[in-house]
């Protein structure tokens, strides 16, 4: 059967298509940070010699930049916080943020209520939102560095990640 049939809602489906729902969230959050973070000194740049163009050309020079760095990967690997020694993290969180948004549902059938293994796959997608988590702290710290902005400690705490990690999963065990 290739058309989806079964449009039956049960309280524990919408509970596991919450958890990819919010895995969804954090993905776009993380892969938007690190790419607006890639722009962020070619902008800086742009702003400071505004005067020197004109507003023609200052609109041109902005839209080349925020069209810029659409590819990921790219984009994590010309920040300077991965050259001095946050590439694991980061490249563990692009990992897991690729499996996760591309590969993660691949096979769930539609009777969700019945899927065998459930709560062991969700200790598998468990540790890649770990390591995305990971990746998005490194990446929320930057980004509230170039903010002038002081970082909140306790996102570095093991507490913060659970909170996180209890957000996205709620009901399993993670």
């Amino acid at each position: 059967m290739v058309f989806q049939y079964d449009f039956e809602r049960t309280e524990f489906s919408d509970e596991v298509h919450g958890v990819f729902g919010r895995i969804l969230i954090l993905a776009t959050r993380f892969d938007s940070a690190c790419k607006s973070l890639a722009r962020l000194p070619s902008i800086k740049t742009t702003m400071v010699n505004k005067q020197s163009v004109s507003e023609q050309e200052l609109k041109e020079q902005l839209r080349q930049y925020l069209n810029s760095h659409k590819n990921l990967n790219r984009a994590i690997q010309i920040l300077p916080v991965y050259k001095a020694g946050g590439a694991d993290i980061l490249d563990k969180a692009r990992d897991a943020r690729n499996e996760l948004i591309h590969s993660s549902t691949l096979g769930f059938q539609q009777d969700i209520d019945q899927f065998e293994g459930l709560e062991r796959y969700m200790q598998v997608i468990a540790n890649q939102v770990r390591d995305l988590v990971r990746g998005d702290i490194l990446i929320s710290a930057i980004i509230t560095l170039e903010n002038n902005e002081e970082i909140p400690m306790h996102c570095f705490s093991v507490e913060y990640e659970r909170s996180v990690m209890k957000w996205v999963f709620q009901r399993f065990e993670t």
